[in-house]
């Protein structure tokens, strides 16, 4: 066994080096090769380790199967692991755990391996867990946490939740008593002997905050584990590593995504303010530890855009590109806050949207799906640009490439076999791919809107507009994985005009969106990894006697044939049975998708639905109102189900014709999918101000601007005219001031549509 471990740990480094050379002497698939090899390796080491390891008991820790699981979770980084072959490593750190007793060290490797598949509500229960087990949490801060003022919608559920319970001494008293070492604090009143390195749980932390604030939107949540890694840093420093002011700066910016985060969530105006102005802080004492740190000036950037701190934001974005100019939303921030009317420098920001798109040309580069998204975003602001400088017929020109972009994201692959180590996606050369791969025809083209038939498309080709990931797989005669490819989603064609009506009546039917096409291709699995999610056969049908071919166990792993040659002699032969039931998973998983191949499914919808709506915009404001309808049908048939401001289009195109009620019917739909959408709040009070219903629209506007509304312009402009003909001017004057300020420094597009963690 100590041969075997120090064999892994020499093959490693050799690969680290760069000195790594394949079996067969071939680097073309230098990194296929190193994972077949070391895989085998680890194949032998679990073998041997639990032929000989026992459960440890309290007090007491399996150091070799610790030692077993870091060496192995390290190696990992360095394999571009399909999601099949984290489910099988999710598979090892759970054999491990029955070999320990409460090792936050295989819940903290558990916890990165979930991250890595996107499982966030099984990384959510892990994290809990490891929170435990090092002291972090307890009970009566369970407890705790429940009790605060609901004043925190949540943006999934639309429930509301308790503010953080960050105030006081509980969080502090629970941060300093715990001592990884000898804590006594679990699910079962057992601690861990394990020692838990500072900066390790700091990590968790900071990986917590990120699953919590960007894939989870739970504000709260994220500013706890925030403040936890904050007071943590702060009451131990001498556990950090050298690297120990980059890691309390990442800790600040940490702190102040979070909490912008919960300002974004909160509707009470006073603590906004509050947590607007401690995002600040931290951002700042970030800045202040690390000046080099890109992220942390784009995130300052950002928080003083969303305090409207124009002047400031401009310069310290500015600062951002200089350091990095490769960053998309750098330049997009830097073009929305030269479109405020206080700059007044429509052609400058246009200009920085080009620059930006040319700076950051990808083309037949790897492309993550984050970068194709950004991309496709500062184009529907250089869109939106063109529309006000030069009109809605340039801003349909430049319409027409932002739907070819939208071919190119389209042309991902997001099988498995090609995702990177942080979930990127894999763009092949653009010659040598195309959206046509997948017999998809993205309907991209505005011209198919203008033909005078309703029916936007007449093959199935052109009904295809979404994109999906089929997340079943199988497994071929050879044992090689047959792995999803995209698929398409076979979108229905717009319906007609009186079709549009009974849907303005609330009594819209579904769309057919469920046809899937699907495809497979073959890839290389990391066989030790065999999944937890397959159905296998039980232990009693896995004796000794069950025979097992050599060859197609190296089949599996991509060769030929065994290597003749092998540091292992005849250890290799006498265990190859056993090792190849161990390498060779019966079944492959079940297809359950992950919460983030679901949400990227979403955004990719989101995504056509908002081009179509940009293209309705357009066509509404030149007056083409039969070919708006088909691009708002086109907009609700990629996303009718999350995407409200559809049903503000709807409303808008009925106002074009002069059916108020049919309008109001459009905008109470859109509250239905998002009760607090303030676009659809603000044109439902309007369109009840143009009826004459004043008291109506007069509890509308106040509800808004004391939440979710408070920097909507529209909203308080029209709660000033109801003020002033009522006859209260004091009040009237204070809203319309107010309005003129937010107009000033509104940009045109709002700068939520950038990201709020890197």
């Amino acid at each position: 066994m100590n041969i075997l471990r120090h064999a892994t740990r020499f093959l490693s480094a050799l690969y680290v080096e760069g000195k790594y050379v394949g079996v067969c002497g071939e680097n073309q698939n230098i990194q296929q090769s190193f994972a077949s090899e070391i895989m085998n390796l680890y194949t032998l080491y679990e073998k041997m380790l639990y032929s000989d390891a026992h459960f440890s008991v309290m007090e007491e820790t399996n150091h070799s199967v610790i030692d077993f699981v870091n060496q192995l979770s390290r190696d990992m980084q360095l394999l571009d692991a399909t999601p099949q072959n984290i489910r099988g490593y999710i598979e090892v750190l759970h054999r491990a755990s029955q070999k320990t007793f409460n090792s936050p060290t295989i819940l903290r490797h558990l916890f990165h391996a979930l991250m890595r598949l996107g499982d966030f509500v099984e990384a959510k229960h892990a994290l809990h867990s490891y929170l435990h087990l090092v002291g972090l949490s307890s009970k009566e801060w369970q407890d705790a946490k429940v009790t605060g003022e609901a004043l925190v919608d949540d943006p999934i559920d639309g429930k509301s939740r308790p503010i953080p319970h960050v105030e006081g001494n509980m969080l502090e008293h629970l941060v300093t008593k715990c001592h990884a070492a000898n804590r006594r604090s679990s699910f079962t009143s057992y601690g861990s002997v394990e020692k838990e390195p500072l900066f390790e749980m700091v990590h968790v932390l900071l990986a917590a905050v990120k699953l919590y604030g960007v894939y989870l939107g739970d504000g709260p949540a994220a500013v706890e584990v925030a403040e936890m890694a904050r007071k943590k840093i702060k009451s131990q420093t001498m556990g950090l590593t050298s690297d120990g002011p980059q890691i309390e700066a990442q800790v600040f910016r940490a702190t102040g995504v979070a909490y912008g985060l919960l300002a974004r969530q909160t509707r009470d105006s006073t603590l906004r303010a509050t947590y607007h102005e401690r995002a600040l802080d931290a951002f700042c004492e970030s800045a202040d530890l690390d000046p080099h740190s890109w992220e942390t000036q784009y995130h300052l950037a950002l928080q003083y855009a969303e305090m409207r701190d124009i002047q400031n934001a401009i310069q310290t974005i500015s600062r951002a590109l200089q350091t990095n100019p490769d960053y998309i939303p750098s330049w997009h921030l830097l073009a929305l806050l030269l479109s405020c009317p206080s700059q007044n420098d429509l052609r400058r920001a246009l200009k920085t949207c080009e620059l930006g798109l040319d700076e950051c040309q990808l083309a037949g580069e790897a492309l993550t799906l984050e970068d194709a998204k950004q991309r496709i975003s500062l184009q529907i602001t250089r869109s939106v640009l063109l529309g006000r400088l030069y009109g809605p017929e340039a801003a349909l020109e430049a319409q027409e490439e932002l739907f070819s972009e939208y071919g190119k994201l389209a042309s991902l692959d997001l099988s498995p076999t090609n995702r990177g180590r942080e979930g990127s996606i894999v763009l092949e050369d653009a010659n040598k791919r195309s959206i046509y791969q997948h017999g998809m025809i993205v309907s991209g083209s505005l011209n198919n809107l203008n033909s005078s038939d309703t029916q936007l498309s007449t093959t199935e080709e052109r009904r295809r507009r979404g994109l999906s990931v089929s997340s079943s797989s199988a497994q071929n005669q050879t044992g090689h994985l047959l792995t999803p490819h995209l698929s398409e989603l076979h979108i229905s064609a717009s319906r007609s005009h009186d079709d549009m009506r009974t849907k303005a009546g609330l009594a819209t039917t579904a769309t057919d969106m469920a046809s899937r096409g699907r495809s497979t291709s073959h890839h290389h699995g990391l066989h030790l990894f065999s999944s937890r999610s397959s159905s296998r056969r039980s232990k009693r049908d896995l004796t000794p006697a069950d025979p097992v071919d050599g060859a197609s166990v190296y089949s599996s792993l991509g060769e030929e044939t065994p290597p003749q040659k092998n540091s292992l002699g005849g250890m290799w032969n006498d265990s190859q049975s056993s090792i190849g039931t161990l390498l060779q998973p019966v079944v492959q998983n079940t297809g359950r998708s992950t919460m983030l191949q679901r949400q990227q499914h979403l955004q990719q919808a989101r995504i056509l639905s908002d081009l179509w709506l940009l293209s309705a915009s357009s066509f509404l404001e030149l007056g083409r109102i039969d070919e708006a309808l088909k691009a708002i049908e086109e907009a609700e048939n990629a996303d009718r189900t999350t995407n409200s401001r559809v049903w503000s289009r709807f409303g808008q195109y009925f106002l074009a014709l002069h059916q108020p009620e049919d309008a109001m019917a459009a905008f109470e739909k859109g509250l239905s999918v998002h009760q607090h959408d303030v676009e659809n709040i603000a044109w439902l009070a309007k369109t009840h101000m143009e009826c004459g219903h004043m008291e109506t629209a007069e509890g509308l506007l106040e509800s808004l601007t004391k939440g979710y509304g408070w920097d909507c312009s529209m909203a308080w402009l029209l709660l000033g005219n109801i003020y002033r003909h009522t006859d209260r001017i004091g009040r009237a004057k204070e809203c319309l001031m107010y309005a003129v300020d937010l107009e000033n420094t509104k940009p045109i597009q709002p700068f939520s549509i950038l990201p709020c963690c890197i």
